[in-house]
């Protein structure tokens, strides 16, 4: 069922770049935290990070209430801000988190279209908002010549997995990171693929 009075835009009005880094963090809390810290360290660190160019947002009341993060042609929706970190953190550990959350955050010269965030606001969930991110994501994709979008996601998420096989994504690569579990609370990524199909 699609969610009403729900506007997807294309790009993200600077006006919300903080809304839309609380969203992230807020869905990705438990993976984030440990490199980005508090909250309020953490939504600070993403609104310094956002590229306004690769989020497709949706709007319910004229406020933010989910965003699909896209990475293509080299280019990110998450590029880390040194300066933040060590504004954050002070110097040396704001480096180290800087090169260890660079690492998470790096994009990829790839032949699809990658999502990198799909993230909904608490209230929003459930509702359908994320189905209309997805389907905004393959549209756009269409339009810019891609034939497929990919996106990982984690063993503990079963829901987002669903979700995303719900919508044809298949799983293609299972990443083991048993390293992770006590630190970010999942040991492994499951690459999924969308074959897309016309224009």
């Amino acid at each position: 069922m699609q969610p009403d009075n729900v506007e997807l835009r294309s790009g993200m009005p600077e006006e919300f770049r903080r809304q839309v880094a609380g969203i992230v963090y807020g869905a990705f809390r438990q993976k984030l935290a440990p490199l980005i810290g508090s909250p309020e360290q953490g939504i600070a660190i993403l609104e310094a990070a956002i590229d306004p160019a690769f989020p497709i947002v949706a709007f319910c009341q004229g406020q933010p209430v989910g965003v699909a993060g896209l990475q293509y042609s080299g280019r990110n929706f998450i590029n880390p801000q040194r300066s933040e970190f060590t504004r954050q953190f002070g110097w040396a550990p704001g480096m180290l988190r800087f090169v260890m959350f660079r690492l998470f955050a790096l994009a990829y010269d790839q032949k699809d279209m990658y999502i990198d965030i799909l993230a909904v606001s608490p209230a929003m969930r459930g509702k359908g908002v994320g189905t209309l991110l997805l389907e905004a994501v393959f549209q756009t994709a269409r339009e810019k010549g891609f034939k497929s979008v990919s996106l990982e996601v984690v063993d503990t998420n079963p829901d987002a997995r669903r979700l995303y096989e719900r919508v044809g994504f298949v799983a293609q690569h299972t990443y083991p990171y048993p390293y992770l579990r006590n630190i970010a609370g999942f040991s492994a990524s499951i690459k999924m693929v969308k074959p897309l199909s016309g224009g």
